[in-house]
């Protein structure tokens, strides 16, 4: 499997990119959309063999690949609202939740508390860094915000953007919020179809601000290019932003309707998979531009996971192995085939000196008379092509079409033309002389 989509349903879906197909893992006819719905997904180890799902009834499940089989690990207590964040700690076999109330949870593999602290009200993105230590949270009318995590403190907030012209207060709406790949900044996407771009190190507002058409953007993610990030807005338009600089849009890509809720990028290849209310799970080649495939899922979906070993990289890597091993295989017969042919003429040269060592002068004489006969040939020929040169070259003749005929005898002038008469000078009048004085 290449890749795991979360419904609103509740239904658990897997799919193969190779097939282009798709495979429900848990039993259909017993969900129930509005206890069932699936708002949280993550990896639970590294290898991705097993993934982490959390309910609107805020059970905690886990599917594993090896066994194909799905469980309930435990129900996530304390606070109120669905699950927004859900991830694992690398470190320790711990696992960390925040609900839309706000409050953060720390379980173990039990489904014991082991620590727990508040991070402010309607809480829409709660995210990790890159080395599990720091969580980045934001929410309707709550600032972007990291805490530490074996602490529970409050490390940065953020400060809203400057009033706008009319004196009023930019509207705190943060949909998503992400750490950049290899970098100290986060990213936050909001519903005043904006990006922003903080640095903790530098300042509390945003260092970088990036308007993405004119909805509400309501995903972003990291792709294969450390300078480049992936934005999603609820009119189903994705696009690739290059954060150097002024944040220029690089493309767009196209084939999307509905709003988009999750991008998942592939960490080193060019290939990003989104999903969304049109219910359809869409893979784009980042680089070309192009969408590579489209899967009908039959339900509204939430949550999109991608494999980091993918069945399609694994057959390109095939092909061109097989590739190259055709193309040595056909280079080694070819070489073999030339020392053996090279060997054997010159095995045959000095056989062929030996014997004519051995004859003597009866071969020679006839290589003289063979001579003679070609020469008399030859000269016989070129006799007859000589008697019948002119006809040869007059059927050689290209017939001109009558046009071109025209043209030619237009433009040549008959040599017994009489000279172009000169004009006459016309006669000017002699001016009049002054009157003499009497």
């Amino acid at each position: 499997m290449d890749c795991f989509v979360g419904s609103s349903t509740g239904a658990l879906k897997a799919i193969s990119l190779r097939d282009n197909s798709f495979t429900n893992l848990n039993a259909i006819r017993e969900l129930q959309p509005k206890n069932h719905e699936i708002t949280a997904m993550n990896w639970r180890d590294q290898e991705q063999t097993e993934v982490l799902t959390a309910q609107l009834d805020r059970k905690l499940k886990i599917y594993d690949m090896k066994d194909n089989s799905q469980k309930t690990l435990f129900t996530i207590e304390g606070g109120s609202g669905a699950v927004k964040g859900l991830h694992r700690n690398k470190s320790s076999d711990s696992l960390l939740t925040c609900v839309e109330s706000g409050l953060v949870r720390i379980w173990n593999g039990e489904g014991n508390s082991l620590s727990e602290w508040k991070v402010g009200d309607n809480i829409a993105a709660a995210n990790t860094s890159s080395d599990g230590n720091e969580l980045a949270t934001g929410g309707m009318k709550n600032l972007v915000k990291i805490w530490d995590i074996e602490q529970g403190k409050q490390k940065w907030s953020a400060k809203n953007v400057g009033r706008t012209m009319l004196d009023l207060d930019v509207l705190v709406a943060c949909t998503d919020v992400k750490f950049l790949a290899n970098r100290d900044t986060l990213i936050e996407a909001t519903k005043m179809h904006e990006m922003r771009i903080y640095d903790p190190r530098a300042q509390r507002r945003p260092v970088k601000t990036i308007p993405f058409m004119d909805k509400s953007i309501t995903a972003v993610s990291n792709c294969f290019r450390d300078d480049h990030i992936l934005a999603a807005n609820a009119t189903g338009e994705i696009g690739m932003f290059d954060i150097r600089a002024k944040g220029y849009l690089v493309c767009k890509y196209k084939g999307q309707t509905g709003s988009i809720r999750c991008i998942s990028a592939h960490p080193t290849e060019p290939l990003a998979a989104s999903c969304g209310i049109d219910r359809f799970v869409r893979l784009h080649d980042l680089q070309t531009k192009k969408l590579v495939h489209k899967i009908y899922c039959k339900t509204q979906l939430n949550r999109v996971l991608l494999r980091d070993d993918l069945s399609i990289l694994n057959k390109r890597m095939k092909e061109d192995d097989e590739f190259w091993e055709k193309e040595i295989k056909q280079e080694e017969p070819d070489s073999d085939v030339r020392e053996s042919t090279s060997s054997d003429d010159e095995g045959n040269g000095d056989e062929v000196w030996d014997d004519l060592e051995e004859e003597g002068g009866e071969k020679m004489e006839v290589e003289v008379r063979k001579e003679k006969q070609r020469k008399t040939k030859r000269t016989r020929g070129k006799q007859n092509n000589d008697d019948d040169g002119e006809e040869v070259v007059s059927a050689k003749k290209k017939k001109v079409p009558p046009s071109r005929k025209r043209r030619d005898t237009d433009l040549i002038e008959p040599i017994d033309a009489e000279e172009p008469k000169k004009k006459k000078k016309i006669a000017r009048g002699k001016k009049r002389r002054a009157p003499e004085a009497v």
